[in-house]
Order: C-alpha cells, then structure tokens, then sequence
C-alpha cells in the first residue's frame, strides 16, 4: 500500500472530513501505467490502494521498500479571490512547500477546490478558475509536470466525473514517484555491482538491495520484473559460490542472459552456513513469516531458504504451479548436498528435507481443482512422487541411524553426541521408540502398495522396462516375503525379467564402448533394489503358492545331448542362470513321452546348485520304456513357485526332439545264436557274443537259461574264445566278466544238453551289469534261436565193384534259399579232401543239389574201414546274407556320419529294392549274387521319405545313393561274405562177398 499525505488551506476546515471521505472513494487507483526507458514495453499497475496521512503527522524516514516511502504529499486549495490568494494562500502554499523532505523521488499536488456556495455562473467560475490557477503553476510549478488540478466539489455533489482531474494527476505523480524509486535502486545496484571487485565490498549489501527492488515490483503487481530480480539473485550468489556462472533465465516472456565477472577473491557470499537456530530444520520452507534484513546476521542457510521461498510466491502468483513445484523439488534435492558437507547437527539435514518435502506436498494439495487441466494435474501428481520418495528416503536413514531397520539407504549427516538436536514433531517422537518409529514411517503400506502394484502393467504395456522395474521394487521393498508370499512371489518374477532386460544383453554385459551408457547402466542399477535380495526372499520362501511361469528368463535351458539310455537314464541340459546369483532349485523335471507307449516318465534331479552362467545339469530317470520318445516340459521347481518351460518354446533342431531310447547295447550288447561250424555228432554248443560299448565295464554276471528247458546250458564248461586281458569266471550257473574295457569284443562257447525238438529255443539272459562310472543296471533280454538247421542232406551208398559212391542231396528245410560255397569230403583223421562231382550251387526251395563222390577200396592207404568219413558243406543261407549287407550299409554311413534314422531308413530300403528287382530269384539262382537293379537316387528317396515320415528337404538323397553303391560292390555281394560249416559223418560200408558170379549179357 502506498502512502500520500494530505492538508489544506484553514478555510477547508469545515468540510475536512467530508473531503477526505469522497477521495477515499476513488480510491484505489486503477490501471497506473509506467513507461521507462530502460524497459521495453509499458508496465501496467493493475491496481494500487493509497493510504491518506495528515501532513502534520508525517515524519520522514527512507525505506528501502518503495511503498513503504511516502510516494506523494497533495495539498488541497480553496480561494476564488487572486487577491486573497496573494495576500494569504501563497505564503501557507509556501510554507507547506519548505517543510517537504528533500527526496528526488518525492512529488507533490496542488488541488484548487470551488465549493458550490461560490459558484454563481459558468462564465464567473472559468475566470476565478483561470485567474487562481494561473498563479498556482506561475509561482510553484517550475517543470512540465502537471502538477496542478481542479476540484468542483461540494458535500451535495454525487456526480463522479468532477474526481476525473484529480484521480488522472494523482496517478501521474504516484507513477512519477514509483519510477524514481526505481531508477534511484537500480543506479545503486548498478554501483554495487561496479565495486564488485573492491575489498569492501559486500554480497549481503547487494542481496538486500537486489530483493528489497523485487519485493516492490511485487507489491506493484509487477511479477515480471520482480522474478527477473530474483533470478539474477540467484546466479550473482552461484557465481560467487562457484565461480564463472552463465545462467540462462527463462520468463514467460524473456529471456535474458547474465554474466557476471568471477571475482578474483573468491569470497563466500556469507560468512557462516548457518542452521543453528532453533527450529531450522522444522520451520515451514514455504512459510510468509520470511524476510531479509540489512542489520540481520544473513547465513547461507538462511538465504537460500528464504531466496527460494520468494521464488516459490512469486511463480504461484503468476499461476505457474507446475514451474514453482519443479524448481522446488530441485532446490531440495540440491541443497541437501550443501546440508551434507555443512557442519549442521546430527540428523539435521533428513529432518530438514523431510520437512521441506511434506510442506511443498501439502502446498500442491490445494491447487487442484476441477478447472486444472489434466496434463498439470500429472506433473504435480509426479512431483508429489518424488517428494514423498524423497521423504521417504530420510525416513529410511533417519531409521537406519537410530538403528529401527536392518538395511540403510544411505548415510545419516551429521554426528556428535546422542542427544536430540532436531525438532521435527514426528521425527523427535520416535527418536527413542522404534515402536512409534514403525507406526509413522510404516503405516500405511496398503495403500503405498496399492499404488505400486497398479503401476507396472501401465508400464509393461508401453515397454517402460526401466519405470516398471523402478515401481516393482518400490512395491517388493514394501511388502514382506512372509506377509503375501504369493503377491510377493507374482511381484519378484516380474521384477526378475524388468532386470534381465536391462542389464543382460550384450550391451549391459560390456558397455565399456559408451561412457554415457556405461553411468547410466550404473545409476539404474544403484536405485533399484538388489538381486541378491529379491532371490534371498523367494529362495528363503518354502510353502508353494501354487504359481508357475512360462518362459521366465530367471533361467535359459539349452540341449547339449539328448540321446538317452534305457540302462544309463541321463538327459544333458545346459541351464544358464541369468541372475547374477546362486539359485538352489528344490527340483529339474523333464517331461518324456513315450509314443510308442503312449507313456510319460520323468529326468529329475534333486537340489541341484546354478552358479551364474551356464550349468550343465545330468538329469535322470528309471524303469524307462523304450521307443521313439519326445521331450514335452522342463520344470524348474522351487519352494513358492515352478518355471515351465514347454520343449517347443526352446529353440533346438527338430530332430533333437526326438529320443531314441536304446537298449541296453549301449553298454554292452549280447548275441546268442548258433555256431557257424556245426558238426554232427559233437557235444552241441551255442556261442555267445559280448561287444561293450563306450562306457567300461567293471562287472558283468549273466545266466542263461532256455525258457521251454528243451535246452540244458552248462556254464560250467564255458570256454572264452578271445585271449583278451579280461577276467572270466564260469561258475556252475552263471558266467562273470570283470575288468571289460570299451569296444571289448569277446565269444564265450556255451555247451549244453538237450535237443530243439524241431521248434524254435527261447534263450533268455538274466544278470547285473555295472559300469566303471558306478552305474548299475538289470540286464533282461531273451534271444530266440531256430530249431534245427536250414540244410537237409541226404546220403545214397552206390556200389561198384570195389569202389563205393555216395549221393549227396541237399535241399532247402525252411523254404529258403541257400548257396553252397563249396563241399568236399575229408577221410578219417586227415585233411586230405576227397573228389567230388561238384562244389557249389544254389538250393531253393523248388531246387535242390546233388553232389557225388566215391572211394575205392585201398587197404593200403590206411584208413581204417571203422572211422567214418566226414562231409563237409560251405553255405550262406540269403537271409544272413541280407543280414551281412544290411551291416556293411550301417559300417559305410556311420563313417560317413548319417544319422540313425537315415540308417535304418536305408536298410529297409535294400530290402524294398530287392523286392522291386524283377527276376532276381532266376539271377541269384544262375549266378549266386544278389541284383538291385531297381536301386537308384530317386527310389532311395521315395524310399527314405516313407520310412522315416520325413520331408524330402530333410535329406541328401545324392549322399545316401553313393553310400548304398559303395556298400553294394559285387565284392560285398559275394564271396566276401562270410560263411557257415556243416560236417556230417558218412559211414564205409563193408560188403562181404562170398562169391562172384560175372554175367554175361548177350544182345
């Protein structure tokens, strides 16, 4: 409020108080325009109430607010007569006049009043208006100003137009008086700022000065020049503090730049930081009570507390809410630096933010309304955010210094003694009593908890990983594992993958190229909670909450090996744990089926440790079936929650899909079957076949026994054929092998009594097997051998004189074909063989051969008439000659490493082909051989495709053709396949001749 004094001529005395009254009414003054030149445009006073002073009362004291001066004195004049106002109204007029202060902003008014009982025409009232008032400007106004009005007034007169004069000239001067206080301040400043460099110079001085002119622009209204003020305040005082500073200050509709000369001295604007008086770090920041005082002890503390306070009512003035909260917010996060390295009490500092930080959020409260637009409205809800995530903060190290919780946040300021130095009511409250501690800083963590959790899906929709992260663990700080396992669980596996988004790539991994991207990885990971608590609090959790998730990345599965053993049950994966931290899974579950036997069975593992990165994990099953399998689901569980990965969600080759469950040659394969020499009369055996895989062996116990007991085994007399460096035991019922390397190939001859009976024998092996490794295993396997031979030979004694000829018929006993490689007889006790008609052919089951040989009666050759001869046949029935090629086939593509459904596919398709080649029964019975003809590129594939249900594109026909014909040369189709030996005994028979009678025979 600006102040004008008024008084008068005595003759007004009557009408003072009436006079006074009507001025008030006009008052205040309305729209004041000021136009300076050192402003651009035309600064327009909205409105300015004026505070009428009797002159009498008046005394004169400089302010260094401009409204706080007295900005004009008025005197008011009644005199219609020049000579009255020459004989008396000039001397008061001079003598009011002497007494004014000698201000150079000061102004003054003279107002010529005409009551209306001396008023008695227009004509008389213009000439006594013009004769007086003309000698009012001719003896006292000696510049342009007007500084002259008229007044027709009276106690009757209600019209408002006769103030018009009056009012316009008292703005005139009011305005006058407000420029030159103006110009007056800034010239000192300007001073001030030119001895900026002296010694005695004083940042307090110019402080007072520089918010003494901001605060007289506010109280005019002029909010413009007042925020220009204060914000080169400000970068005066952090030039002086830091040094060169170039600040840029933005307006609403100015932008002026500042610089301002570092001073050489580098003086400290204050000369203590302050913050020692009581209440300091309770006292409302935003409070009206503030004010800056030249003959005050100014500290730094108080300010800036008082600078951005200022700034604060001035920015919510002009309606810039959103600016005044943001600059606020940044005032406190900066300042508490400052506080940090300031000798200021123990817990002085979070007292004071946590003050600062509720008492701007409680000022933000009232601003919105329904006429906010929505865009404000979200930035002061984020706002109040970070101010109560930052009040929140103090509470956290405020309870971490007076030792209420078990992980700080950050280091408490301050120290000294114990003894309370703060005065905040809540924080002085709990200082003593964590019990009241966790009531205040903890009461209510439903409604911060509903808050977080309504967040991240907001988040997640727009890939906000980091904001999302942020948010969840705000959310898992909150809540205990304990308090909502499963809410906490749901929570913590989202917080997982928001972590192994972020900071799991490549880029996170090595971010060395990019410093930027370096920090910011760095201060991303520092404000969000660490992973070491998150998988300590779902790894501390043992009751199961039931959830289960897909396709976490917590873990990545890989398939290493997925070949799998029915007698060695271990299926290799490669888990690769992207957390950073040990996890201990309660169980690794594969699911398995069976299609074949529509069965399910499961590897497992049981508390298996995952070091971060890879890990190899061998999981394993019993009593698998088997058959063609197919993996269905990897299950990770632990003790509140299971991962589920499904196999094909994880990415491996189709092909590795599929198990082929093996039996259990993969360890050691056994064959039983008949002996390829066979000799009629000998005590009968069967040979056994022992080929170890690539695992050794440590003991192999076997049994063997016919299941139609036709068949007696005599493990006793068991005979190992290979000279192996093995150990061999044969017992009385079992046989025992110790010490078998791998690839170990070894025979062991099995005697036994008995005979077939014409049928089929059942030989079953029943026994323990244990590897080197430590594995064990049942082995179970039943071998089923032909009854009889496959070849029927019949003898005819043929006598002719002294010589004796035998017939040799052979034929086919199973409908089979048979090809003789050679035969011969072999007399008793020699190797000599014996003449015969012929030495091979071929025995169908339409066909068959007959070979002669015959013997002369020689005593002199030694044999005795009573050791019979033996007959001796090579043979390969075509069916092991199959057998023997479709072996070669498997030899020729394993070195060529085709896979085993490639394999099989291929011998399947030999016998197809074979089957397809017209008149290859006629071919192999002329020459013995074998002919495919019908085996070419595109026959292999339509061959393969229909085998193994597979597309063309998944096969190299070309590459299999030439392993066929590689593996089907005459050579491999001939006399390079091996052969069987079957010796009878063929008796000498012995005719007695008594007498001789030749006959003779006439034609």
């Amino acid at each position: 409020m600006a102040t004008v004094t008024v008084s008068g001529t005595p003759s007004l005395t009557a009408q003072w108080s009436q006079l006074l009254s009507s001025l008030q009414y006009h008052l205040p003054l309305q729209s004041l325009h000021w136009k300076t030149a050192s402003r651009p445009s035309i600064r327009t006073i909205p409105q300015l109430d004026i505070s009428l002073i009797p002159f009498d009362g008046f005394a004169y004291s400089p302010h260094p607010l401009i409204l706080d001066n007295t900005l004009a004195h008025v005197y008011f004049i009644h005199c219609d007569d020049v000579e009255v106002y020459r004989s008396s109204v000039k001397s008061q007029i001079q003598e009011w006049k002497a007494r004014l202060p000698p201000d150079p902003a000061l102004e003054w008014l003279l107002i010529l009043i005409s009551l209306p009982e001396n008023i008695t025409g227009s004509k008389k009232r213009f000439q006594m208006k013009g004769s007086v008032t003309d000698r009012l400007k001719a003896d006292f106004v000696s510049d342009k100003r007007e500084r002259c009005a008229h007044l027709s007034w009276g106690v009757d007169i209600q019209d408002p137009t006769v103030w018009a004069d009056v009012i316009s000239k008292m703005k005139d001067i009011v305005v006058a008086s407000i420029d030159a206080h103006v110009s007056l301040r800034e010239d000192e400043l300007r001073r001030l700022e030119s001895e900026r460099l002296g010694a005695r110079w004083s940042f307090q001085s110019y402080a007072v000065k520089k918010d003494s002119l901001a605060t007289s622009f506010l109280s005019l209204e002029l909010l413009e020049d007042a925020q220009l003020q204060l914000d080169e305040l400000e970068a005066a005082f952090f030039h002086r503090t830091e040094g060169n500073h170039y600040t840029n200050i933005m307006t609403e509709d100015l932008l002026i730049s500042i610089f301002v000369t570092v001073s050489e001295s580098n003086d400290p604007p204050f000369s203590a930081f302050g913050a020692t008086s009581l209440r300091d770090d309770s006292a409302a920041l935003l409070g009206h009570d503030r004010a800056l005082r030249q003959n005050d002890q100014i500290t730094t503390f108080s300010f800036r507390t008082y600078l951005i306070n200022k700034q604060w009512h001035l920015l919510v003035k002009r309606r810039q809410q959103v600016v005044a909260v943001e600059k606020t917010t940044r005032f406190i996060s900066g300042f508490s630096h400052s506080l940090r390295s300031a000798p200021v009490p123990p817990l002085f500092t979070e007292s004071w933010i946590y003050s600062a930080c509720l008492n701007v959020v409680d000022s933000i409260g009232s601003w919105i309304d329904s006429n906010t637009d929505q865009l404000s409205i979200t930035k002061l809800h984020w706002s109040k955010g970070l101010l109560y995530e930052l009040a929140r903060t103090q509470l956290d190290q405020f309870g971490s210094a007076r030792g209420f919780m078990g992980m700080s946040s950050g280091t408490p300021s301050g120290g000294g003694p114990s003894d309370i130095t703060i005065t905040q009511k809540d924080l002085v409250a709990s200082y003593h009593d964590q019990r009241t501690f966790d009531k205040f800083a903890r009461a209510h963590p439903k409604d911060a908890l509903t808050i977080f959790t309504s967040l991240p899906p907001h988040y997640d929709r727009n890939h906000w990983t980091f904001l999302q992260a942020f948010i969840l663990s705000r959310s898992l700080s909150i809540l205990a594992p304990e308090d909502d396992s499963k809410s906490w669980v749901g929570q913590a596996l989202d917080y997982i993958s928001c972590w192994v988004e972020m900071f799991n790539d490549q880029f996170a991994r090595d971010p060395t190229s990019y410093s930027f991207a370096s920090f910011s990885l760095s201060a991303m990971r520092e404000s969000l909670l660490p992973m070491s608590h998150i998988v300590n609090g779902l790894q501390s959790l043992t009751s199961s909450t039931g959830l289960m998730t897909q396709n976490h990345p917590m873990i990545l599965p890989r398939w290493t090996s997925l070949q799998i053993s029915k007698y060695d049950p271990t299926l290799k994966v490669v888990l690769q744990n992207c957390v950073g931290q040990p996890l201990t899974p309660q169980s690794i579950t594969i699911v398995v089926r069976n299609s074949s036997a529509s069965y399910e069975y499961q590897y497992g593992v049981a508390q298996e440790s995952l070091l971060p990165g890879d890990n190899e994990v061998q999981l394993r099953a019993e009593n698998i079936m088997p058959g063609i399998c197919s993996a269905k689901l990897l299950e990770i569980k632990f003790g509140a929650f299971t991962l589920s990965y499904p196999i094909k969600d994880i990415s491996v080759n189709h092909e590795q899909l599929l198990l082929q469950e093996v039996e259990s040659a993969q360890f050691v394969r056994v064959e039983v079957k008949l002996p390829p020499k066979i000799e009629i009369g000998a005590v009968p055996s069967l040979i056994a076949s022992f080929i170890i895989g690539e695992h050794p062996i440590g003991e192999l116990v076997l049994r063997f026994k016919d299941l139609a007991d036709h068949l007696q085994i005599d493990h006793k007399t068991a005979m190992l054929l290979s000279q192996e460096n093995v150990s061999f035991t044969a017992g009385p019922s079992t046989l025992t092998f110790q010490h078998m390397p791998s690839a170990f190939k070894a025979m062991v001859r099995l005697p036994f009594s008995g005979n077939f009976r014409g049928t089929p024998a059942r030989i079953a092996l029943e026994g323990t097997c244990e590897t080197t490794s430590g594995i064990s295993f049942a082995v179970n396997q039943v071998h089923t051998i032909a009854g009889g031979l496959p070849l029927v030979v019949n003898v005819q004694d043929i006598f002719r004189h002294n010589q004796v000829m035998w017939r040799f018929t052979l034929s086919s006993e199973r409908q089979q074909y048979i090809r003789i490689v050679k035969t011969f007889l072999l007399r008793p006790n020699s190797v000599e063989e014996m003449q015969v008609t012929r030495h091979d052919g071929i025995v169908s089951p339409s066909n068959s051969l007959s070979i002669v040989s015959r013997m002369t009666d020689d005593t002199s050759s030694g044999s005795s008439a009573e050791e019979p001869l033996r007959f001796c046949v090579h043979y390969r029935t075509l069916r092991d000659g199959i057998a023997e090629i479709s072996d070669r086939v498997e030899d020729v593509m394993k070195a060529k490493q085709q896979d085993d459904i490639v394999i099989l596919s291929a011998q399947n398709a030999i016998a197809h082909a074979l089957d397809e080649t017209p008149r290859w029964e006629d071919y192999y019975t002329r020459s013995g051989k074998l002919q495919f003809s019908a085996l070419d590129e595109e026959h292999i594939l339509s061959l393969l495709i229909s085998a193994s249900h597979r597309s063309p594109s998944r096969f190299d026909s070309s590459a299999v053709y030439e392993n066929l014909k590689e593996a089907l040369t005459n050579e491999a189709l001939s006399d390079s396949l091996s052969v069987r030996e079957l010796i009878l005994p063929v008796d000498i028979p012995i005719i007695h001749v008594r007498h001789f009678q030749p006959l003779h025979c006439f034609l």
